[in-house]
């Protein structure tokens, strides 16, 4: 049963999207890119090293609020959303960060209580991005929203 407290980081960041991605990475740890397939329509894919998202629109920066909790949170955030992803993740370390899937830092290091969580990640915006792709002047903030949520599994 979801908890209902409060998170216990609550971060907002604007990663720059390049190649229609950026990325939660597990630090000292290879880009999680590399095991990206471009080809697949989902707005996220987890691997052995990280969390790719994959945007909608491109060169430009998009909103994305990092929650963590320490148990599930309510799934209601208050607000509507177009698309929604969850799964399990994995990795080699506690400590994350998000980043371009260049490798261009983009928050500090975030320690997660397990190396073993959820993620819960909700996207609105998309679709304006999509039509807005050579449109937005380069690395300016974008219509797309994320929220992404963690929580140990």
């Amino acid at each position: 049963m979801p908890a209902n407290e409060q998170p216990t980081i609550d971060a907002q960041y604007w990663p720059t999207v390049m190649y229609q991605t950026f990325i939660l990475r597990a630090v000292d740890c290879p880009n999680p890119a590399a095991e990206f397939d471009a080809t697949s329509e989902a707005m996220a894919q987890v691997g052995r090293y990280g969390v790719v998202f994959k945007s909608a629109g491109n060169d430009m920066q998009s909103s994305v609020r990092l929650q963590i909790f320490r148990a599930e949170p309510d799934r209601q955030s208050g607000e509507v959303w177009d698309e929604e992803f969850t799964a399990e993740i994995s990795v080699p370390t506690m400590r994350l960060r998000l980043d371009t899937s260049d490798g261009g830092l983009v928050g500090d290091v975030i320690e997660v209580e397990s190396n073993s969580f959820n993620i819960h990640i909700l996207c609105k915006g998309r679709q304006e991005a999509a039509n807005q792709v050579g449109r937005i002047p380069v690395f300016e903030r974008g219509p797309e929203k994320w929220l992404v949520r963690l929580w140990p599994a």
